[in-house]
């Protein structure tokens, strides 16, 4: 999720939206409308974590080739292995800390929770499955991070495995996600016990082996599929579904299609759910990520990443420049055109909209306390436009701000926002009693997540702009 921080050299703007509506997604598979319509919701969204697995995977080797040296994926790979490894070690301790300050808070007794958490069988768990008490207990008793640790799995095994990543990643995507559905079957119908531990329990299925290597690696076969023209008969129908959808009279027909593809696959989940119960992912899911993925590179394509401003996206009416996507999912948009975006005329290399503000060639706006240059380098030497429409229109949140929680905001909402649940659950507890508090309480958590994660990020744009002024 933090790991492909912006460094593709191209961004994909619908991929970052559908990464905001992800991680909001994932907040209400963790704290759940009350009465059926919560248990329903999270079905649907069990297709969210799949995708941050997909797309980690989809740029983890972009612009490698296939067949390249494994020296080359290895030193790719090490530098993600190192930030993802600091990332779940700093979470995990903070975590940790949490669960400290929270068991003294209520009285339980510090040398009992380092009984619990601190013992072989836990250290068993979490190094073969993902899960355990070291990073989940009662305070806080979601085991998300079990992504992270996930993810450093694989990423390590593509390193060890660096010369044959990409070639054997459509055989490893297929033969692990056959591997997972019959663990799911195995839960339903034949419960055996491998380990000694229920294969019905959660963590069973849901762990590196399972759902990280197919998805991450379905992710890595995308990449190799559009950039090194894989040459096998499932490669070759992705490119034809893709060209339908980029090019073509009947290109936006075809991106319908595949949208609602998107939400069939999301009906899909509730009815897999209310005949077999829960599950870790159904078929629904699968169902829903292909459609997400195959719109993503079409969107990507069109033009070499150009949606034409003379016509309608089907993202939100985003206008995307030739060959130049912006680095924080905003559009840049053709010369001549109009854009559909607060009703703005935007020239080229000239003028950027923004809340129905022009802005001048080379000249610089405060707009939510953010720099934005025209041509040039902003203060802190990269080409960023932070700022971003914050206005509601047309019933629908501004699309550029969805593509910038996407970019800039998703991983930190992942991260925390267990954290948020549980003080909020914590202090608002008498709450609970009310059934509008509990409808209310998922998007409650939603808010204080995103804004959490916009503080952040405010601050460390704000600390590496100290550090290049200073130098």
């Amino acid at each position: 999720m933090g790991d492909n921080r912006g460094k593709c050299g191209a961004d994909n703007n619908y991929l970052y939206m559908m990464k905001a509506v992800a991680c909001i997604l994932v907040i209400f598979i963790h704290c759940l409308f009350p009465s059926g319509l919560g248990k329903d919701i999270q079905a649907m969204s069990r297709f969210a974590v799949l995708y941050f697995f997909v797309v980690s995977g989809r740029y983890l080797l972009k612009n490698i080739p296939d067949g390249s040296g494994a020296l080359l994926v290895r030193k790719r790979m090490a530098s993600r292995i190192k930030h993802v490894f600091t990332v779940t070690l700093l979470l995990t301790l903070l975590y940790n800390i949490y669960s400290f300050i929270i068991a003294g808070t209520v009285g339980f007794g510090i040398r009992d929770l380092c009984a619990q958490k601190y013992n072989f069988n836990e250290l068993k768990l979490l190094l073969m499955f993902n899960s355990g008490k070291i990073i989940y207990d009662y305070t806080y008793d979601i085991d998300h991070l079990w992504y992270l640790y996930a993810v450093l799995y694989v990423y390590i095994l593509v390193f060890i495995f660096a010369r044959f990543a990409k070639k054997w990643s459509g055989g490893l995507a297929f033969l692990f996600t056959g591997m997972l559905f019959v663990a799911e079957l195995l839960q339903l119908y034949y419960p055996i016990r491998p380990f000694d531990i229920s294969i019905r329990t959660w963590y069973m299925v849901r762990n590196w082996l399972l759902e990280g290597i197919p998805f991450i690696m379905g992710g890595v076969w995308i990449d190799s599929v559009v950039s090194d023209n894989r040459k096998t008969k499932p490669a070759e129908l992705v490119r034809r579904i893709i060209d339908a959808c980029s090019s073509g009279q009947g290109a936006r027909r075809n991106r319908i299609t595949l949208h609602v593809l998107a939400v069939t696959g999301l009906a899909m989940s509730i009815i897999e759910y209310r005949r077999f119960g829960e599950m870790t992912v159904y078929v629904g899911s699968i169902v829903t990520l292909c459609a997400i993925m195959l719109l993503g590179e079409a969107y990507g394509k069109v033009g070499n990443g150009t949606i034409e401003a003379d016509h309608q996206s089907d993202i939100g009416n985003i206008d995307i420049k030739k060959g130049n996507q912006n680095d924080i999912g905003d559009s840049n948009i053709e010369t001549n055109h109009q854009s559909d975006i607060d009703n703005s005329n935007i020239e080229t290399n000239h003028q950027s909209v923004i809340v129905n503000r022009n802005i001048g060639k080379d000249q610089q706006s405060d707009i939510g306390d953010s720099n934005i240059e025209a041509n040039n380098q902003n203060s802190i030497g990269n080409k960023y436009m932070k700022a971003y429409p914050k206005r509601i229109g047309n019933g629908f949140i501004n699309p550029n701000y969805l593509c910038h929680i996407g970019k800039y905001l998703s991983a930190s909402v992942y991260y925390f926002h267990i954290m948020i649940i549980s003080i909020l659950s914590k202090l608002l507890m008498p709450l609970d009693r009310f059934r509008l508090y509990m409808w209310m309480k998922p998007l409650i958590a939603a808010v204080i997540s995103v804004l959490v994660a916009e503080g952040i990020y405010r601050m460390r744009e704000k600390m590496r702009e100290g550090r290049w002024r200073r130098i």
